[in-house]
C-alpha cells in the first residue's frame, strides 16, 4: 500500500483522541445521565470501530460486512469497562501489595490483554457473521477467494 500523506496521519489520530476525550462526557449522556449515556457509547464505539476496520483494510472491503465486527467490538469494550470498574480497583490494590510499584503495571498488562483479546474476537466473529450466507446477501459480503486447484490431485 502507498504510504499515506502527513495530513492523513494526522486525521486519523485526531479521530481517535477526540473519540477518547469525549468517552466521560459520552458516558454520562452529557449531563442526562447512563440511561443515554450508554446508548451513546456503544453508537460512538460502534463508528469508531467500523471506520478503524476500514481504515486498517486499505478500505479493500466495502462498509457493511464490516458493521457486525464493529458493533460486537463496541459492546464488548463497553463489557470490559464496565467490568474494569468494578474489579480493577481491588486488583490493584492486591497487586501494589504483593509486588510493591510494579504491581500495578502488572494489572495494566494483564487488563490491555483482556481488552485486546476483546477486540480480536468481536472482529473475528464479525466476520464469520459477515461470511454467513442471509447476512453476506445482505451486507453484500465479497465472496472469499476461491484457492488455486493443484493439477494432478485428488478432489
Amino acid at each position: 500500500m502507498p504510504r499515506a500523506g502527513a495530513r492523513l496521519v494526522a486525521w486519523r489520530w485526531v479521530v481517535w483522541l477526540v473519540d477518547l476525550l469525549l468517552q466521560g462526557p459520552l458516558h454520562d449522556g452529557f449531563g442526562v445521565g447512563t440511561a443515554l449515556g450508554v446508548p451513546l457509547q456503544l453508537l460512538s464505539g460502534t463508528l469508531l470501530w467500523w471506520w478503524t476496520q476500514r481504515f486498517l483494510l486499505g478500505s479493500r472491503i466495502p462498509w457493511l460486512p464490516l458493521l457486525p465486527g464493529a458493533m460486537l467490538v463496541s459492546a464488548g469494550v463497553l463489557g470490559v469497562v464496565a467490568w474494569s470498574a468494578i474489579y480493577m480497583p481491588g486488583a490493584v490494590d492486591r497487586s501494589l501489595r504483593q509486588f510493591g510499584p510494579f504491581g500495578s503495571l502488572f494489572v495494566l498488562l494483564s487488563w490491555l490483554i483482556v481488552l485486546f483479546t476483546v477486540i480480536t474476537i468481536g472482529i473475528c466473529v464479525g466476520h464469520v457473521i459477515a461470511q454467513e450466507e442471509p447476512v453476506a446477501r445482505r451486507l453484500g459480503t465479497p465472496a472469499p477467494p476461491v484457492a488455486p486447484t493443484v493439477a494432478g490431485s485428488a478432489a
